[in-house]
């Protein structure tokens, strides 16, 4: 979806909250900006434990894991491919360096919002709404 946003060069705007995946499609946006009183929020990723065993017992047999240490590798492997491409995609975006660091400061059992003044600091906002 955030492809389609970059490619037909579509501003974005967030009048309320935008959170997790939503920030992703915003980020595809030209020119991004934030209403008065409006909230952008990220957190880290997360698997329940609960999902991650259900997961490993579906899929052991075709992945070829013999054993769940052999899964962990895998998911170790796997988290980090998916890091490096979420901050690959903020980069791309204009996003600071630093401020994608801290886009995990939440964890992944809260969410981060950032001050109106950090977002346009940290490249996530392209511009200040009018009365800013």
């Amino acid at each position: 979806m955030a492809d389609l946003i970059i490619d037909a060069d579509i501003k974005t705007y967030v009048e309320g909250t935008c959170e997790s995946a939503c920030v992703t499609m915003f980020l595809g946006g030209r020119d991004r900006t934030l209403a008065l009183g409006g909230k952008i929020g990220f957190h880290a990723s997360w698997w329940a434990a609960d999902s991650i065993e259900e997961y490993y017992n579906a899929e052991k047999e075709n992945e070829g894991w013999e054993t769940p240490f052999d899964f962990a590798s895998w998911l170790y492997e796997d988290t980090q491919a998916e890091i490096f491409t979420k901050f690959e995609y903020l980069l791309e975006r204009g996003v600071k360096p630093q401020f994608a660091i801290q886009t995990l400061r939440a964890g992944s059992d809260g969410m981060w919002y950032p001050r109106r003044k950090e977002l346009l600091e940290g490249g996530i906002l392209t511009e200040r709404v009018l009365g800013d």
